[in-house]
């Protein structure tokens, strides 16, 4: 079985489990992340997916979850399943289609959703042709809107991996992320043909005026000195509340993530080689202890 093959085969199994679980409110379920981008093998690390539910208490069932998941979304669960011979395992984030609607609009400040679904993304399941309409609009509405809040912190004058790049550590820079310095720009590289397709789609979208040149591509704006000060001041305010949401989602996650903390401290590793251990103390209590292990990877550098 090619990797590519294994992928499709872990990602439709996950798919089905997860629609089992919130069954007819389940309208769509993407794939995103790393493991999308490098072609993952499937026993190694965990799967990012994205639930698109109708309805938070046909979800659900019960008020408790359905009210965390509305007040701050998303709701983050972790799945594991035995695949031939080895096990699979994901963490999906479920949010509502009205929600990511209005976060990834241009007026939403945070940038969690669009931030994340301006990259590349799978459709694994999709509940009917209008769900998958749906989601897809929202999928256009992401890069419309990564661009057009990128544009004005740039020169008039830009190709769409500098849009892109840009955009990605802007987002990045919202919360506290263990990549090292440069990785957005690495990942632009890595998928330039298709940030080159949803760069053309935006600058329709949005107006701006389309180069053909000797270099390639470029994007050209007009963008006033108020409305470039107002960006900076934009981006002030997502880092700020952007950083705090983070730390909240984090600390709701623990009481949906089972492993969370042994997740995070994982993930950290990986991306900037900083490791820290975690006490059987902290698994169990990982809302009151969990601060602690936070404090270590920050001053070791682990995140940014």
């Amino acid at each position: 079985m090619s990797s590519a093959s294994g992928q499709a085969l872990a990602l439709r199994l996950l798919a089905d489990r997860i629609s089992e679980r919130f069954g007819d409110a389940t309208l769509a379920i993407a794939f995103y992340g790393s493991a999308l981008r490098d072609d993952q093998p499937v026993d190694d690390g965990l799967f990012d997916l994205l639930v698109v539910v109708d309805r938070y208490r046909k979800a659900y069932g019960k008020w408790t979850l359905s009210t965390m998941n509305a007040v701050l979304p998303p709701n983050v669960f972790y799945i594991e399943e035995p695949f031939a011979d080895t096990r699979i395992r994901a963490k999906y984030a479920v949010v509502s289609l009205a929600q990511l609607r209005r976060y990834t609009g241009r007026r939403c400040l945070q940038t969690y959703f669009w931030g994340r679904l301006a990259q590349p993304v799978e459709v694994v399941y999709a509940r009917d042709d209008d769900a998958r309409d749906a989601f897809t609009d929202v999928l256009r509405q992401a890069t419309t809107t990564l661009a057009a809040t990128t544009a004005p912190m740039l020169p008039e004058s830009f190709d769409a991996a500098s849009l892109w790049s840009r955009g990605l550590e802007l987002s990045y820079s919202t919360e506290f992320r263990p990549e090292r310095k440069g990785y957005a720009r690495s990942l632009t590289e890595h998928g330039v043909e298709g940030y080159g397709v949803a760069a053309r789609n935006a600058a329709s979208t949005l107006g701006w005026h389309i180069e053909e040149g000797a270099d390639g591509t470029r994007f050209r704006t007009q963008v006033s000195r108020l409305r470039r000060a107002w960006s900076r001041v934009s981006w002030f305010a997502r880092r700020v509340q952007g950083r705090t949401l983070h730390v909240l989602r984090l600390v709701k996650a623990a009481g949906t993530f089972d492993g969370g903390i042994d997740y995070l401290v994982w993930k950290v590793e990986r991306h900037s080689g900083v490791k820290v251990e975690v006490s059987e103390r902290t698994r169990r209590h990982p809302l009151l202890c969990g601060w602690w292990t936070l404090w270590r990877l920050r001053r070791k550098g682990g995140f940014r």
